[in-house]
């Protein structure tokens, strides 16, 4: 193939041959690219070199978003022709010197990309590659009217962070904050005390249980749908009633503390938030491989157009937007909260992995954290976790190519379970809803995380807040407090094809009675009643009037300290304040209630329905919602059964595995 390329420099056109790669001579060998210098109208030509990464000359690195698959612009590489993205080729046109060279390893190019065990090969040792150069050119895009604001908004951020980091003043960690009491003047500690009387009186006065449990009667559905995100929730809430009452974060009032953020928030300073909303809104932000891009490099840089921000500037200045927002949205009355949570979705665990380089990191960890991250090959959300992974971890995965991406994602099933002991990876199990390419227990990490994700696991701000503890293990299985398995052991043995699970389990129920109805698509004032509508007329609740009265006398200890701990929350008002309700919905949108036939009340995925069977597997957290299907089970997905969460349905120890306690079963 030939190519007429016009060049720069009064050259005449000239026809030139398709470019040919030379094979790699060694495992440990890569491909320099050197940019030759030129004016920015000028045709980009390029030198491309092998050489032995131990002894590399100095280079960069580019990370970009790959983006649509448009390889027609030409470039020219060792007097050849070579056809580059639209995207690669404005990025090389902005980091192209006008009088010296640039030498650069670039994916696109630096690696044959139709040569499959190539790739593999490139891709298993691309940490390294990342890791030795000099600087990593992280490319956002061309220039925009805003993208200039965002950029000078985040160095006056990172100004003012540094001037607080350096004052005599320290931001309390959040352990510490919450157990503060809410400074005087606060008019929620009052409603609090006087809740706390006036609950305990209504409820002694009661004269039966199934009075109080109608007059109070939203608390059981909230009580349920709390536990799994009372941290959460608790958190967020006793910095809302601070900041309402004119104090920040640091516990200072506002008015009485000289602090260097409040002037962000005023109405003139409106465009900037929306500039940098937009800035963090591009494509790059959402990829995967920039997890493995940024957490390996020494220096950074981020580039918008002609416009440079260092990566070092802008950690310093997200590293103290959280508590501006907080500080802001109180003080402004805005919903940039919002806006906030996704954005967060973008950049915190780059962030958090370029700032925590710790030795705690699990494939299961990285998996999780990235699941909503964009990559053209689904195999790369595995295969670009792999040299994230800690040292004291074992993992027997490299990448490879040949392998499908159904392949791929069952091995790495197999070694979270295996090689880390972690049966909670079952928790983002494709479930019966999959796309039927994978075998339901086998997580499938193309989906959008949200509307795969656990409860737990909805909210990546409260992940990323346990994130560095120490690793996935403690955020999945200390994190959320619950210990369904008891002191049970991760038991996993797998078919040759890695179609069948096998695990152990023990059975605590059968589905009896699905909410049918949408709750979290409900108004306000219907959400929690027709929750509690269904559970009260339940026949597996209300069969005999012993049965009922029984069940609920069994819960209203739990219902007394739930409308006390929720009136605490909403600062003594009524238990279905708005803020509540945010909260109860995004936890029940891809859920429904459900009663098994023991009567027992739980939140199960969406997909459940009568004759489900709920199991404990041996190893793993919480229970499952399991569909029978010949000899073996279907996974639906994790529930929270109501008095099942701490290893209540296990009559003795781990030892009881050896005496026929726990049944193996299979899952497909």
């Amino acid at each position: 193939m030939t190519l007429t390329t016009p060049f720069g420099h009064g050259h005449l056109a000239m026809e030139l041959r398709h470019f040919q790669y030379q094979s790699l001579s060694g495992s440990s060998t890569i491909r320099l690219v050197t940019i030759l210098p030129g004016e920015r109208i000028a045709q980009l030509i390029l030198e491309l070199e092998h050489v032995d990464l131990d002894s590399a000359p100095r280079y960069e690195c580019l990370s970009y978003a790959w983006g649509q698959n448009d390889h027609d612009r030409p470039i020219t590489v060792n007097n050849s022709s070579f056809l580059v993205s639209s995207t690669l080729h404005m990025a090389l046109e902005h980091l192209r010197h006008e009088q010296r060279k640039r030498k650069i390893w670039i994916d696109a190019i630096s690696i044959n990309q139709a040569d499959l065990d190539e790739r593999s090969a490139q891709v298993a040792i691309m940490g390294e590659i990342y890791q030795n150069a000099t600087r990593v050119n992280i490319w956002l895009g061309p220039a925009t009217e805003s993208s200039e604001q965002a950029m000078t908004f985040l160095r006056m951020m990172a100004t003012d962070g540094r001037r607080i980091s350096a004052s005599s003043e320290t931001i309390p960690a959040d352990e510490e904050w919450l157990s503060r009491p809410i400074p005087q003047g606060s008019s929620s500690n009052a409603h609090t005390i006087l809740s706390h009387k006036a609950l305990s009186k209504d409820q002694n006065n009661s004269s039966t249980v199934s009075a109080r449990l109608i007059r109070s009667s939203m608390t059981v559905v909230e009580f349920l749908i709390m536990q799994i995100f009372f941290r959460e929730y608790s958190k967020a809430h006793a910095i809302k009633e601070a900041t309402k009452n004119d104090f920040t974060v640091t516990g200072f009032p506002i008015h009485d503390y000289d602090h260097p953020h409040r002037k962000y928030f005023t109405n003139e300073w409106e465009p900037h938030w929306h500039a940098l909303d937009e800035l963090l809104a591009r494509p790059w932000w959402g990829r995967t491989w920039i997890v493995q891009e940024v957490w390996s490099a020494s220096e950074a840089v981020l580039w918008c157009g002609a416009a440079t921000l260092r990566w070092k500037t802008f950690q310093k200045a997200m590293h103290y937007s959280e508590a501006w927002d907080d500080m802001g949205d109180a003080i402004k009355g805005t919903r940039r909260a919002q806006h906030w949570e996704a954005l967060r979705r973008r950049y915190t665990l780059a962030i958090n992995l370029a700032n925590e380089r710790v030795n705690g990191r699990t494939l299961s960890t990285l998996l999780v954290n990235s699941w909503d991250r964009a990559s053209t090959d689904p195999r790369d959300k595995v295969f670009a976790m792999l040299s994230l992974i800690g040292k004291n971890e074992v993992v027997s995965m490299v990448p490879n190519y040949k392998k499908s991406m159904g392949q791929v994602y069952r091995e790495a099933a197999r070694d979270i379970m295996v090689k880390q002991g972690q049966m909670d990876v079952l928790l983002a199990a494709s479930g019966v809803a999959g796309s039927g390419d994978l075998p339901s227990w086998v997580p499938d990490w193309r989906c959008e995380a949200v509307a795969k994700k656990p409860a737990l696991l909805v909210n990546r701000h409260l992940m990323m807040k346990l994130y560095f503890t120490d690793s996935m293990s403690q955020v999945v299985l200390n994190g959320h407090g619950y210990r369904a398995a008891g002191n049970s052991k991760a038991f996993a043995s797998f078919s040759d094809d890695l179609d069948v699970l096998t695990v152990l389990s023990q059975q605590i129920g059968r589905v009896g009675e699905v909410c049918k109805a949408n709750i979290a698509a409900l108004r306000d004032e219907e959400f929690t009643d027709r929750a509690f509508d269904f559970i009260i007329q339940s026949k597996f609740v209300s069969a005999k009037t012993q049965r009922r009265e029984a069940y609920l006398r069994k819960h209203i200890d739990e219902q007394k300290d739930a409308s006390i701990l929720l009136a605490t929350l909403t600062g003594g008002g009524k238990t279905r304040e708005d803020r509540w309700a945010p909260t109860m919905r995004n936890i029940m949108r891809h859920r429904r209630l459900f009663v098994s036939q023991n009567g027992d009340m739980g939140i199960g995925p969406s997909d459940v329905q009568a004759g489900d069977i709920v199991f404990i597997i041996s190893g793993c957290n919480f229970p499952f919602v399991l569909r029978p299907s010949g000899d073996n089970f279907a996974v639906v997905g994790e529930a929270y059964i109501y008095g099942q969460m701490n290893g209540e349905s296990l009559a003795g120890p781990w030892s009881r595995l050896w005496d026929g306690a726990w049944k193996e079963i299979l899952l497909h």
